[in-house]
């Protein structure tokens, strides 16, 4: 891997701590839907809220803990 490749994860790498700094457990939850609008804004919705009403829709980031929280695996990160 030449200099650029390297220079690419690692900037990938600090764009990850940044996202799981202002979003928390979301970031690697499962039930994670990223919806990104028109003008630039991104939310963050909660699957897990159509089948668990106690759960927040669009929750409060960053979210520290969650009753609903499962964390990707490896086969399902995208």
């Amino acid at each position: 891997m030449g200099y650029a490749g390297r220079s690419e994860l690692v900037m990938e790498s600090e764009n990850r701590k940044t996202e799981v700094a202002h979003v928390g457990l979301c970031a690697d939850c499962q039930y994670l839907r990223v919806i990104r609008s028109d003008r630039g804004s991104t939310f963050y919705f909660c699957e897990r809220s159509r089948s668990d009403p106690s759960l927040p829709k669009y929750p409060r980031l960053p979210l520290i803990q969650c009753s609903g929280y499962q964390r990707k695996t490896q086969c399902n990160q995208s």
